[in-house]
């Protein structure tokens, strides 16, 4: 009995020492693919600039990748071979003879370098011995030159592995962990660190590691003795059977216990690579394949045959599919690493979901389905507002609708809300969306799945319908964030209901609806209504130095009845103002802008009008700085109010109204600020929000088109000129120019564009280059993103 009892405890103590060394090797694996992660993708953005930049000098080629080095890596020295001969070299000191080498001379390399460029993967050499002393791992990055097949060459980056495999941190006296797999060969490589009997050791535990192209295997094993412990306590554990049964019941709970928070740890950091990894490869994907798009839509302008536009129509087809496809990988891994977050905001539901019908109605229609609003069993005014987290309501609608559409080829589909006030709160308003299709519904089979990720239905009845599978999985998630509910009802053959149900609080100063209110039932608006002109009569100088933003101002007070005078810049500004001023009624002042900024122009007037005599008209800030720090900061140096971008059409007339309105004895105005509009961007699938646009056409009506028009001419000219400065190091440049593509973009709904401008014009500002020049790379993608988007969904503007 004793022996049986030491002998069940032993496995037991192996078992446990197998789980603990396989943590060891799962730590160590985790740290080195973070290491390697981090070198290659340092290099993958100098690859990108490359491709961008075929012609490089050395001298740039040395600035960039000293910026690059300056973050914490294990490079030793990078090199470039434009057509296979090394032309670039960082640092050259130590390296002066490899500069002019072709890699055809070199044999041993040449075939490695010919495999990148066949698979167009990174390739992985070494270990190798270095004449300068030390082992290095080489990877080699195929570069090919932007929106083309055509190869420019090769980056090769040498790695210390030395230093390297001496950062990764693991016990040592406990532990003997080995690599092999040289040359990216996994199990049947030869050594690449450490003590190979690693591998032959029976009690030794062994974990792959993917590499971008190949794989090393990991070997670990204790270095402590098998247990004897049955051999020196069999007789006395004899005597305490009960006392150590009880024992390993607690121990193995506790072991138990321990297991399964250290693979939920693990899957946890498994689940954090992934998600890195699918976003680090959806912006490399997004960088060739808008090339691509570009390249295409440059094409379709020529002179083409019948059968040529066909063939260039499909291929564009299947670009934008593939450029969806990336942009909903992206979002779902956002999703599950919780990296998405609501901004909630008061906005009316009805409104909210005649949106939704206003951006598909041209989709719907060009797959002859008839798309209806009902709002019917909704006893919400058309204007009560709710705090609404609008931009995943509309992310959640527009999917769910836009797959209604597509699966419902000549039919109808309609969108129907509606609501009640929940008994137990008496406050909050519980919203109910039916998507309600007429389409091809889903067998009862595929309906437990249907919300699963990369689900689709039978292809047999979808393969037409192209998609990821992931559209139902991220609304599923989204609707999770919102503490909502999401179900489906159908009937294969019958159509389908897709139900969206979430509780919301009404805004502040609104009032819960009576269950038996009258119901009301609004028609969509498609533009609203433009007899009311709250600012005729008045006259409004703007001073904006960025041409799409003043054509809006323009349009904006055009159709409020406003008459208006516009300047580029202060000192233009003051001129008007001088010539005008007996009657300009109000200014709007941007604030940064050449020749002179907004608040040294609104002093100088003020001063100005002082000496006169006369009143200064109210000066308020029109700018995208909404910090509370700048606010504050415009209202100190003589600004009396402020209106954030993006513009809100309605209350810009509101405080308008209110500055000019005296609101005591002494004429004063009041103090009232317009925030801009809060955009979440990471819930927002496309590089320009829908939503966004859809509202600014209903505004300015048939000038929209050219707005559009002018937005695309200044990305397209000034992209550039904030690269040139980036990489020049013009911080003063690269500042204002920033700041413009802050402004514009916000107001036309490029969002995520604005915000990358926002931070390139802060480090600018602080004169932090180092973080500034990363950003680049991403800012230059997204315009490109932009671009693509304004092309294929305005082509005529």
């Amino acid at each position: 009995m004793a022996a049986f009892i030491s002998s069940s405890i032993e496995k037991n103590n192996e078992a446990d020492l197998r789980a603990e060394t396989s943590d060891a090797v799962a730590a160590y694996r985790a740290q080195l693919e973070h290491a390697i992660a981090t070198n290659l993708a340092l290099t993958a953005s100098l690859k990108s600039y490359i491709a961008v930049n075929p012609d490089i000098t050395q001298e740039r080629y040395a600035t960039f990748a000293a910026d690059l080095l300056s973050y914490r890596n294990h490079i030793r020295n990078i090199g470039a071979a434009k057509d296979l001969i090394i032309t670039h070299m960082y640092p050259v000191e130590g390296n002066e003879r490899a500069i002019g080498v072709a890699y055809k001379d070199i044999p041993d390399q040449y075939q490695a370098v010919q495999e990148a460029l066949e698979a167009n993967q990174i390739i992985l050499a070494g270990p190798v011995n270095l004449v300068q002393g030390g082992n290095s791992i080489i990877a080699r990055l195929p570069v090919y030159y932007a929106g083309t097949d055509k190869p420019w060459g090769v980056v090769s980056v040498v790695i210390d592995s030395d230093a390297l495999f001496r950062d990764m941190t693991y016990d040592t006296d406990r532990w003997n962990i080995a690599i092999k797999g040289k040359d990216a060969k996994g199990a049947a490589g030869e050594t690449v660190h450490g003590d190979m009997e690693a591998f032959t050791d029976a009690r030794a535990v062994t974990s792959t590691m993917l590499l971008p192209y190949g794989s090393w295997q990991i070997a670990g094993v204790s270095r402590e003795a098998p247990s004897t412990l049955w051999h020196r306590t069999g007789l006395f554990l004899a005597f305490l059977f009960v006392t150590m049964v009880t024992y390993m019941f607690v121990r193995n709970q506790e072991r138990y216990t321990q297991n399964l928070q250290a693979e939920r740890e693990h899957a946890q950091q498994a689940n954090e690579a992934k998600s890195i990894f699918l976003s680090n490869m959806t912006h490399e994907l997004r960088t060739p394949l808008t090339g691509v798009i570009g390249m295409l839509d440059l094409v379709t302008r020529t002179n083409l045959t019948s059968e040529q536009e066909n063939i260039l129509s499909t291929a564009r087809h299947s670009a934008t599919l593939l450029m969806n496809i990336i942009n909903d990988i992206l979002d779902i891994s956002k999703l599950e690493a919780g990296k998405k977050t609501l901004d909630y905001s008061s906005e009316s539901p009805i409104k909210v979901t005649q949106n939704v019908h206003e951006i598909l109605s041209a989709f719907a229609q060009k797959h002859s389905v008839k798309l209806i609003l009902d709002f019917d069993d909704c006893s919400l005014r058309d204007s009560q507002r709710l705090k609404l987290p609008v931009q995943a309501i509309t992310q959640i609608l527009m999917n769910l609708v836009n797959n209604a559409i597509k699966f419902s080829q000549n039919g109808t589909v309609r969108i129907r809300l509606s609501c009640t006030t929940l008994a137990d709160t008496g406050d909050d308003i519980s919203l109910q969306w039916q998507i309600i299709d007429t389409g091809i519904g889903i067998p009862s089979k595929d309906l437990d799945r249907i919300f699963d990720r990369f689900e689709q239905e039978d292809a047999s009845t979808t393969k037409s319908i192209q998609g990821t599978g992931l559209g139902l999985a991220i609304c599923k998630q989204l609707t999770d964030l919102i503490g909502g509910s999401l179900s489906v009802e159908s009937v294969h053959g019958h159509g389908s209901v897709f139900i969206l149900s979430a509780a919301f609080k009404p805004a502040a100063g609104e009032q819960a609806p009576t269950n038996d209110a009258p119901t009301i039932n609004p028609a969509p608006r498609l533009r609203p209504a433009m007899d009311s002109k709250p600012l005729e009569g008045l006259t409004i100088l703007f001073a904006d130095d960025n041409q799409t933003n003043r054509f809006l101002v323009k349009t904006l007070l055009q159709h409020n009845g406003a008459n208006y005078f516009e300047a580029e810049n202060g000192q233009e500004c003051i001129d008007v103002w001088r010539h005008n001023r007996e009657h300009i009624d109000l200014i709007l002042m941007d604030i940064s802008m050449p020749v002179m900024n907004g608040i040294t122009a609104t002093q100088k007037i003020q001063a100005e009008a002082t000496s006169l005599g006369e009143k200064a008209p109210p000066i308020l800030a029109l700018t995208a700085n909404s910090l509370q720090s700048d606010i504050d900061s415009y209202l100190q140096n003589g600004l009396d109010g402020y209106i954030g971008k993006p513009i809100n059409p309605e209350q810009m007339n509101e405080t308008i109204l209110a500055f000019l309105t005296k609101s005591n004895d002494n004429g004063s105005a009041p103090e009232r600020q317009i925030p801009p509009y809060q955009a979440d961007v990471s819930l927002l699938q496309e590089p320009v929000n829908a939503e966004t646009l859809a509202t600014l056409r209903q505004v300015v009506g048939t000038e929209f088109g050219t707005i559009i028009r002018s937005y695309k001419t200044y990305i397209e000219e000034n992209t550039p000129k904030i690269l040139t400065a980036g990489h020049e190091k013009d911080t003063v440049q690269l500042a204002e120019c920033a700041h413009s593509f802050k402004s514009c973009s916000l107001q036309l709904g490029a969002e995520h564009l604005a915000e990358l401008a926002v931070q390139i014009e802060q480090y600018a500002n602080a004169g932090d280059l180092d973080k500034t020049i990363p950003i680049l790379s991403e800012f230059e993608q997204e315009a490109l993103r932009v671009q693509a988007y304004l092309r294929e969904h305005f082509p005529t503007a």
